[in-house]
């Protein structure tokens, strides 16, 4: 028995370099699930707000409409190139929980600005859209639609953004 706790005791603690504890952050599969999704979205968001006053008819809708949805557009981008600067920042610190823990209280209230932002863009989105238009029974068919499938987004991005949130709190590693 004896023997046993010696080995135990002179096995150490497997001390990692800074480099590859850099390294494990940019591999970070939570750093990088964001990432990917802020970077595609500031890629389309910005195609969208191109193409949308001509295809959807802009100059036939109030100023104050464009601006809403325009705005909201805008917000979520701006956002989104935080989040990326954000993200690409994440290496500061000496200590891999105390990075860890200041990336997952940041992440936190990142996505819930990320939620409400999406949730302003959509309603911008059907005021645009359900402007000046004369309701019939198919046409309230096809907003309950719209908005069961807004209500399913939203459901699902708040989902995505728990599971984040989760996966990169150091104090789920406390039990192992």
């Amino acid at each position: 028995m004896e023997e046993l706790k010696a080995a135990w005791q002179n096995m150490g603690a497997g001390h990692k370099s800074p480099e590859d504890l850099k390294h494990y952050l940019r591999k970070l599969p939570v750093r990088r699930s964001v990432l990917f999704q802020m970077i595609l979205e500031t890629v389309l968001f910005p195609l969208f707000l191109i193409f949308y006053y001509d295809a959807f008819d802009g100059h036939k809708k109030p100023l104050y409409l464009n601006l809403l949805l325009a705005g909201a557009v805008g917000f979520v981008i701006l956002h989104n190139l935080t989040g990326i600067v954000q993200a690409v920042n994440v290496l500061k610190g000496k200590h891999l929980r105390d990075v860890l823990s200041r990336y997952a209280s940041r992440l936190k209230v990142f996505a819930a600005i990320s939620v409400a932002s999406r949730l302003g863009m959509y309603i911008c989105l059907l005021l645009f859209f359900t402007y000046a238009i004369e309701l019939n029974t198919f046409k309230v068919w096809v907003l309950t639609g719209a908005a069961l499938v807004f209500i399913g987004q939203m459901l699902l991005l708040v989902r995505i953004w728990l599971k984040r949130i989760e996966a990169a709190d150091p104090d789920r590693f406390a039990g192992e």
